[in-house]
């Protein structure tokens, strides 16, 4: 029998906090929330498969996969003076401006 699940409170920020966290040139960022205000975002990134030792990734597939690079699980609310507020292990993480001006 499946266990009963709790809908969350309050708005669901991921699309936001995807916007929001410092990446990498090239990097894929994905978020999902999995509690009240903490959400799992995992940083990914693509990989040549060229030197993969894989008969199956050949053929009319494409040269490239995606790894994660990065992962974190992020506690988010929303402050009315500067918007998200994003920590990670207990520190507030610094946006940059140009994703903070996306979000």
């Amino acid at each position: 029998m499946a266990a009963a699940t709790t809908p969350f409170t309050g708005e669901d920020l991921s699309d936001e906090v995807r916007l929001a966290v410092a990446r990498e040139p090239g990097d894929v960022v994905r978020c999902t929330r999995v509690s009240d205000s903490h959400y799992r975002c995992n940083w990914w990134r693509s990989v040549f498969v060229d030197s993969f030792d894989n008969p199956g990734m050949k053929g009319t597939q494409i040269g490239t996969t995606y790894r994660v690079s990065r992962s974190a699980y992020l506690k988010v609310t929303r402050t009315k003076d500067t918007g998200l507020k994003i920590a990670e292990g207990g520190k507030v993480l610094e946006l940059p401006d140009e994703q903070r001006s996306e979000a």
